[in-house]
């Protein structure tokens, strides 16, 4: 019982408690007792099944976590790629558009930036 409720909530420990306790209710000395008690040969195999599928289950997600993190790399490789040309047509618009404040803020990339100021002429007095 102590070694199922350190196993129980384990993906490690469990499958090697399910093929230990599959060999020993296997062998005829227990396996004959087991049958006689009740236990039926099919639920002495599923504890074999259920260790397998415990660790083809794990052995999946491991290769699921690796491909994410491939994909997610590669997904940052191109969005790196993309930005440095868009920091380039920017720089490129701001040199072409220094002159131009509402051209020139079209041209941010971030909001660190300050936006140019616009020259507004103050109104004259009608008289």
């Amino acid at each position: 019982m102590q070694q199922y409720d350190s196993a129980r909530n384990s993906q490690l420990k469990l499958p090697v408690l399910l093929h230990s306790t599959y060999k020993q209710a296997s062998k005829e000395e227990y396996k004959t007792a087991l049958l006689a008690k009740g236990l039926k040969e099919e639920e002495i195999e599923m504890l074999n099944g259920l260790a397998t599928a415990i660790v083809e289950q794990d052995a999946a997600q491991q290769q699921a976590k690796k491909a994410r993190s491939l994909t997610a790399s590669v997904r940052i490789q191109t969005m790196n790629a993309v930005w440095e040309k868009m920091a380039m047509v920017c720089q490129c618009a701001k040199l072409v558009f220094q002159n131009n404040a509402a051209k020139y803020n079209l041209f941010l990339l971030t909001d660190a930036e300050a936006p140019a100021k616009e020259t507004v002429q103050a109104p004259t007095a009608l008289n």
